[in-house]
């Protein structure tokens, strides 16, 4: 079996998409304004949560942002909690479009394998057409762990086909005025920058699926003219 790179197996998925859509069949959903778009993280979103939601909002996105500092994966931080479970009713009460992940800074503790944690929050978002994951940033001497977790991360996008990470370590790594070297948390620039690219993310992808449904379109409009004159002329003969 020839593995299909990550980029162009999102293209073709939105290609798919886009052609059920102009053809009436339900399966495939666009990502559209308002959304809604869930995020749920540890202590990044939860110090950015000001800054997504005024980018989100005033872009006509209905954000809703739940983060718990210090969580890992799974669990963990300063208040008891279960992620897969958390997600599971979060998805079930505000129905979003995409879910907004930002897990792995703080590892998995007490999670006996990373990649099974990973599909734990992946089944609870498993009807959720757009989950975007960050990537881990390498800051605060936090390479090995990040360097695992991202692994983990890029092989469970050949598990789950609505899975697709964002570049957070490209956004953030080497960039100390928006995460200081010695730390993982963003300042306040990092911050309104990481809030940015979030908001190009989901642009791009709602962007990308109305191009594809157009293309589409017009593809089966140029079938349907190509069909009218075959006909024509078959009944002239």
């Amino acid at each position: 079996m020839i593995a299909t790179p990550r980029p162009l197996r999102t293209r073709l998925a939105l290609a798919a998409c886009a052609t059920l859509l102009a053809g009436g069949l339900s399966g495939c959903a666009p990502l559209s304004k308002p959304g809604p778009v869930l995020l749920v993280g540890d202590s990044i979103f939860f110090l950015a949560s000001p800054d997504l939601t005024f980018a989100l909002q005033t872009h006509g996105w209905k954000a809703v942002i739940v983060a718990y500092p210090g969580s890992g994966i799974n669990g963990g931080g300063f208040t008891p909690l279960d992620w897969p479970s958390k997600i599971k009713d979060l998805v079930e009460f505000t129905k979003p479009q995409a879910v907004v992940v930002e897990l792995g800074t703080n590892g998995c503790p007490g999670c006996p394998s990373v990649a099974q944690a990973i599909d734990n929050n992946m089944k609870s978002m498993a009807d959720v057409h757009h989950v975007l994951w960050l990537r881990v940033g390498h800051t605060g001497g936090n390479k090995a762990r990040a360097d695992k977790i991202n692994k983990e991360l890029e092989a469970a996008t050949d598990r789950w086909s609505n899975l697709d990470l964002l570049p957070y370590d490209e956004w953030m790594d080497g960039h100390p005025d928006l995460v200081p070297a010695d730390n993982v948390h963003p300042t306040a620039k990092g911050q309104a920058a990481l809030a940015k690219h979030i908001q190009d993310e989901l642009e791009k992808r709602s962007s990308a699926l109305a191009d594809k449904q157009n293309e589409a379109l017009g593809a089966v409009a140029l079938v349907a003219v190509l069909a009218f004159v075959l006909l024509g002329r078959k009944q002239r003969k």
